[in-house]
């Protein structure tokens, strides 16, 4: 007789429970059809599973991996070894088992398969790793596979079998008949290359979490509209993004991404490098608590000991200030969970070294000070030389300093934080006529002033900047440099060259990671532009891989014939915290100029009408096309390093070192044509103050009063193009919105 079968797609297989990042256990359901999918993908994969086959499952039956050791092999009459629970932790007795037994592979967690790996070379085919990042390991005759997959989608939707020579190593590519997108918060598709959550939609999706409708609803959602949302969707939050070559990085859980003094902090790369570092096995960065403050701390497990002081510079060689760790911890291994995950909260807090030397308040004001610091951050001590942003603070906490120095009637500004820092500088710039503090603050001292510089050329030059009576000679562009193009102003002044005009353009676009300058323009390209303009590339548009702070600059663009250069690279965060602004605003403008210099190139810079600064009733006057110094000062870093810039550019053309312009620009806002926007509009300041007052529900009656210009960023683009036309002597324009 036929074997009894009441087995139908739609029912349910199994029941899985797990935790993810949360800690609550959810019930998740899996029906056949999700079995049968995975199952059939992974029977005709290039992961061997025949009948002579030897397996080893080492997951526990409640840990979803051990689908993947004992439904495959089954399926395809394998012989599975269920390995003994004495054996899952013993490298030695594991390795002797998989010898002993001819074992073919299985999985790991991947903390346990990477000590495996490096601990001894084995009779294998391949290994499996996955639940959380692999690191490259030492190098071995089998195939080691990086495999990726949540259980709410049959443990696996994508692996990827490692390269010895990966530093970053992916996930790989999506299951046949199954999409992995990467999205937005608001669950929009992101462009190729750019991070976001990766979303999974496909016959591997799990029917949802066992008597929980609303956290099913939550992460079982509608798939975009650019796709079709018919079909569900499942949130891994995890953080992703695919790279050039078409595969998935997995770059660490959302929740796990922070941001800390104000910058935000992708824990992958951090991991990354340390773990490229020689001997590193094993590695792990995360935010930890430390005498009240949070500090970045990054873990790891090497093969001898390591010279900490040596693996900071290294790091220090490739990773922003704010991206390397307080603390570098070496540990024999890391704990572990029952699953072989990593538990973050096992993981030891070190101790840090005072980086300087302590030095108590000296007087009433700098203990004010101390106290309002060692309150708001939580350090264990505050003293007098302590920076604010080393001991914990953050940009947001430096809102709350203000406050309450300002509830001390001390008078301050946000600004003077990033600029000042220590409470010993505070309570000289509030008291300066005292050493250690007095008396005769006078408020034009918290801002940065301009006075002190002689602009006798620069105003000459600037009188002549007129309409001219005749009609206008215009210049062709030639061949053109464009920077910034990746930027939002950037991408569409290049949209308009192309259009618009016939010049070839050089493209300087930093690598990004593993991502190249190319890469990265073409996925921009894709996100913004209706027309992408790929069928250019290597044309018309030539991407080089460079900066305008790089020393390598003026070899970068040797012997290439530049006639015009368009300046659109800029930081625009109003306050920061070291020299990152001078380094692109200032310094990278003076790069620029002596590029156009030996270039002989007209050289366009795109400054803002935010220059005019903060201007004394003594000086108020209108700034226009004929005015740089109008007495204005300014307690902004992006206005004091534009204005610097605009100086350094209209004196080199005063001086008759290059033929150039400056374009003063407005509030850049969504195309005219279709509303596009920025892709980073949650960090755009104009926007971010509208959100402050729907989210307080009320204004001010001078904001109510107040004109707001905004420039549509195509009309700003053709502007500039069409305003880099005009003779050398009309040297300083305002393309932005005259309504």
């Amino acid at each position: 007789t036929s074997p009894i079968n009441f087995a139908e797609k739609d029912g349910l297989a199994y029941m899985i429970y797990t935790s993810g990042s949360t800690g609550k256990p959810k019930g998740t359901m899996l029906e056949h059809r999700n079995l049968m999918a995975f199952a059939s993908w992974r029977i005709n994969s290039d992961i061997p599973a025949n009948p002579d086959n030897q397996f080893m499952c080492h997951p526990s039956f409640s840990f979803d991996a051990s689908i993947c050791d004992l439904i495959i092999p089954l399926f395809a009459g394998s012989t599975v070894h269920i390995l003994h629970e004495d054996l899952r932790k013993d490298l030695d007795g594991l390795a002797e088992y998989i010898t002993t037994h001819h074992i073919d592979g299985g999985s790991l967690p991947t903390q346990l398969g990477i000590a495996l790996i490096n601990h001894k070379d084995l009779p294998l085919k391949f290994i499996e790793m996955g639940g959380e990042k692999l690191v490259p390991t030492t190098p071995r005759s089998y195939r080691k596979i990086n495999g990726y997959g949540p259980t709410e989608f049959t443990c696996c939707s994508s692996y990827y079998i490692v390269n010895d020579n990966d530093t970053n190593i992916p996930i790989g590519r999506p299951a046949p008949n199954t999409w992995s997108v990467i999205v937005d918060p608001d669950g929009h598709l992101m462009p190729w290359g750019i991070p976001g959550e990766l979303c999974l939609i496909g016959e591997q999706m799990a029917r949802g979490y066992w008597h929980l409708p609303e956290k099913t609803e939550q992460v079982f959602t509608p798939a975009p509209n650019e796709l079709n949302s018919s079909f569900k969707m499942y949130h891994t939050g995890d953080l992703a993004k695919y790279n050039e070559q078409g595969q998935l990085v997995y770059l660490g859980r959302i929740d796990h991404q922070v941001k800390l003094r104000g910058f935000r902090i992708e824990m992958g790369e951090i991991e990354a490098r340390i773990a490229s570092y020689p001997n590193v096995t094993a590695t792990i960065a995360m935010v930890q608590e430390i005498g009240g403050s949070k500090h970045l701390v990054g873990y790891f497990v090497a093969e001898k000991k390591i010279d900490v002081a040596e693996l900071k510079t290294y790091l220090q060689q490739a990773l922003t200030s704010y991206m390397v760790p307080d603390a570098l911890v070496q540990m024999d291994a890391f704990p572990l969970t029952p699953n072989g995950k990593i538990d973050r909260k096992q993981m030891p807090i070190p101790e840090l070294e005072r980086s300087i030397e302590y030095i108590a308040p000296r007087n009433e004001l700098e203990k004010q000070i101390c106290d309002i610091f060692l309150h708001i951050t939580g350090a264990q001590q505050v003293g007098v030389k302590d920076d604010f942003f080393e001991i914990g603070g953050s940009s947001l906490l430096a809102i709350k300093a203000v406050i309450e120095l300002t509830n001390l009637g001390k008078k301050v500004v946000y600004g003077d934080l990033f600029k000042l820092k220590t409470p010993e500088a505070l309570a000289k710039h509030i008291n300066p006529e005292n050493e250690n503090g007095g008396s005769g603050h006078t408020d034009i001292n918290r801002y940065y002033q301009f006075d002190d510089y002689n602009y006798e050329a620069i105003d000459k030059l600037l009188r002549q900047n007129q309409l001219p009576q005749d009609k206008m000679q215009l210049r062709e562009l030639g061949t053109v440099l464009l920077t910034g193009a990746t930027g939002y102003l950037g991408m569409h002044m290049l949209d308009y060259l192309v259009k618009e005009t016939d010049s070839t353009i050089y493209c300087l676009v930093r690598p990004q990671g593993k991502m190249s300058g190319e890469s990265r323009l073409k996925t921009l390209m894709v996100y913004y532009l209706t027309q992408t303009h790929e069928e250019q590339l290597g044309k018309r548009i030539h991407v080089l891989e460079d900066d305008i702070t790089g020393k390598t600059l003026t070899e970068t663009l040797k012997g290439i014939h530049i006639d015009t250069i368009f300046n659109c690279a800029a930081l625009v965060k109003h306050f920061v915290v070291g020299k990152e602004m001078d380094e692109v605003n200032v310094e990278g403008v003076a790069n620029l100029i002596a590029v156009a210099e030996e270039k002989k190139a007209r050289l366009v810079h795109v400054s803002t009408y935010s220059t005019a600064g903060f201007v004394p009733a003594s000086y108020l006057t209108l700034y226009n096309e004929q005015q740089l110094y109008i007495g204005q000062c300014t307690d902004n870093e992006y206005i004091r390093t534009k204005y610097l810039s605009e100086r350094l550019m209209l004196q080199a053309i005063a001086d008759g070192k290059i033929d150039g312009k400056v374009m003063r620009v407005g509030n850049l806002m969504a195309r005219a044509e279709d509303g596009e926007f920025q892709i980073n509009m949650h960090s755009n300041a104009f926007l971010n103050n509208l959100k402050s007052l729907k989210v307080l529900g009320q204004i001010t009656s001078d904001m109510m009063a107040a004109p707001i210009e905004m420039s549509p960023i195509d009309c700003v683009a053709t502007a500039i193009g069409k305003l880099a036309l005009t003779p050398s002597n009309m040297v300083l324009f305002h393309p932005f919105n005259n309504y």
